[in-house]
C-alpha cells in the first residue's frame, strides 16, 4: 500500500547500526544550508544492488559513501553515491516537507517522485506512475504533486546549468564530514564515559570520546587541508568532540584579527568548561595591548561561557610579565549566580595569588569577591604547591563564615 512515508538521513529504515557508519553536520554557506550527513558502509554481508536500464547497479558494499544532503525548506534530499572516492551516482528523493536538527540530523517526508544522475550526468525522473497512483488513490493531494513535480524539474534544470561546480561543492560538503568522522577514528568509548561524568550538563550522546593526545594528532592529519574554514563555520556542532577540535584550532591560527573573529563566532557555543578552558591561541602572546580591551568587552557580558573565556585569557596571558594591579579589578566586580563563572573568578584569584601575591592578596583581605568565591580561591590556593605554608597559614585566617541563606558573611 502506498505512503507518504517518513525517512532518515542515516537510512536507517534501509541500513542497521552494524551496517554503516553515520556523521551529520548542520551547514550554511552561499550555496546551502541544511544537514549534511556521510554513510560509511563498514558491515554489510553482501553487495546492495539495484536494477536499472542498464542493468544491476551496486549502490553500497564495503568502502562505499553516501553523502546526504537535505536542504532547509527545499523539497528534496540528494545522496550522492562515492566507490573508489570518486562519484558514480546522485539520486534525489523529492519531498514534501524537511525537517533539519541543528545537529544536522533530518528527517523526510517521501513523496515517491525521484530524480537520478548517472556518471556521465544523464538525467531521468522515475517513479512518475507512483506518484500519479497515490494522487489517484488520496494518499497524496494534487498540491503535493504540483510541489512534486516542480521540485523534480527545478532539480533538473539545476543540475543542468551548475554540473561542474556542484560536483566540486559535494566534494568540499564530505570533506567537511570527514573530518567529524575522522574524529570516530580516534575514539575511545570507555573514555567517552568518563568524560561525560565530567560534563553531567551534556547528555552521553554529545560525547564520542578522544583522548587529549590524540587531538594533536587529528590536528596534524587535517594539516592545512581547505576545508578547515567550512568546519570553522559548521555552527554549532553536535558533539563535544567537534567542539574540542575546534577550539584547537583556533589556537592555531597565527593572525591576531582572523583568530579573534573565529573566537567570537565560536563563544556562543561553548556548552562546558572543558571546552572554554582549552582556549588560549598562541597568536595572543603578540597582541595582549590589543586583546586586553576585547577581554573588557567579553567580561561585561551576561553569558556565563563569555565571561569564563574571558577571565581564562585573563589568567593565561596578564599574571606575569605583563600584569599590571588594574587587571584584577576586572573581575572582582563581577558577580554572578553562575557556579562555572565563579569557579573560573576563584581559579583566576588562585593563580594570581601564586604569580602576584602582594597585589592579590589585599583582594582577600579586604573582602572583595562574593563569599564563597572568596573562600574557594584561599582553598584552591592553599592546594597549590607554589604557595609557602607560611602564606597558606595566613590565607585560611582569613576564610569567612557564610549564611546559606543569603550567602554572605555571617
Amino acid at each position: 500500500m502506498l505512503e507518504v512515508r517518513e525517512k532518515n538521513l542515516d537510512r536507517r529504515e534501509w541500513y542497521s547500526d552494524t551496517d554503516r557508519d553515520f556523521v551529520c553536520i548542520y551547514h550554511k554557506d552561499d550555496f546551502f544550508e541544511g544537514g549534511i550527513g556521510l554513510l560509511t558502509f563498514t558491515g554489510l554481508k553482501a553487495p546492495d544492488e539495484v536494477e536499472t536500464a542498464q542493468g544491476k547497479l551496486c549502490i553500497a558494499d564495503k568502502g562505499y559513501q553516501w553523502l546526504e544532503l537535505a536542504p532547509k525548506n527545499k523539497n528534496f534530499v540528494l545522496t550522492v553515491m562515492f566507490r573508489d572516492d570518486k562519484i558514480f551516482q546522485h539520486y534525489v528523493d523529492i519531498t514534501r516537507e524537511n525537517v533539519v536538527n541543528d545537529d544536522g540530523d533530518a528527517v523526510f517526508y517521501d513523496l515517491f517522485l525521484d530524480v537520478v544522475f548517472n556518471e556521465k550526468g544523464m538525467a531521468g525522473i522515475i517513479d512518475t506512475e507512483e506518484l500519479k497512483e497515490a494522487y489517484e488513490t488520496g494518499v497524496i493531494s494534487s498540491k503535493d504533486v504540483d510541489i512534486a513535480n516542480k521540485a523534480a524539474d527545478e532539480v533538473v534544470e539545476f543540475y543542468k546549468n551548475n554540473r561542474a561546480g556542484l560536483e566540486e561543492k559535494l566534494y568540499e560538503y564530505r570533506n567537511l564530514v570527514s573530518i567529524t568522522n575522522m574524529l570516530f577514528e580516534h575514539q575511545d568509548k570507555e573514555y567517552g564515559n568518563f568524560t561525560a561524568k565530567l560534563i553531567p550538563n551534556l547528555q552521553r550522546e554529545r560525547f564520542i570520546g578522544i583522548r587529549s593526545p590524540e587531538y594533536k594528532k587529528i590536528v596534524k592529519e587535517i594539516g592545512k587541508d581547505p576545508v578547515i574554514p567550512q568546519f570553522l563555520s559548521s555552527l554549532p556542532h553536535k558533539y563535544h568532540e567537534e567542539n574540542c577540535l575546534h577550539v584547537a584550532l583556533i589556537n592555531k591560527i597565527k593572525d591576531y584579527d582572523e583568530c579573534v573573529e573565529a573566537l567570537e563566532a565560536f563563544i556562543p557555543y561553548i556548552d562546558n568548561w572543558a571546552v572554554n578552558d582549552g582556549i588560549n591561541p598562541t597568536c595572543f602572546k603578540k597582541h595582549r595591548g590589543e586583546l586586553i580591551e576585547k577581554i573588557r568587552v567579553w567580561l561585561s557580558s551576561e553569558a556565563p561561557y563569555t565571561r569564563r573565556c574571558a577571565m581564562k585569557l585573563l589568567m593565561a596571558n596578564y599574571l606575569d610579565e605583563d600584569f599590571k594591579p588594574e587587571y584584577l579589578e576586572l573581575p572582582a566586580d563581577l558577580r554572578s549566580d553562575d557556579y562555572y563563572v565563579n569557579m573560573m573568578t576563584a581559579w583566576l584569584f588562585a593563580e594570581a595569588l601564586v604569580k602576584q601575591w602582594d597585589t592579590a592578596i589585599t583582594y582577600i583581605e579586604d573582602g572583595r569577591l562574593d563569599p564563597w568565591t572568596h573562600n574557594k580561591a584561599i582553598q584552591k590556593a592553599c592546594e597549590s604547591f607554589r604557595i609557602t605554608d607560611e602564606q597558606k597559614t595566613y590565607l585560611k585566617t582569613l576564610k569567612v563564615t557564610i549564611d546559606k541563606k543569603t550567602n554572605k558573611n555571617k
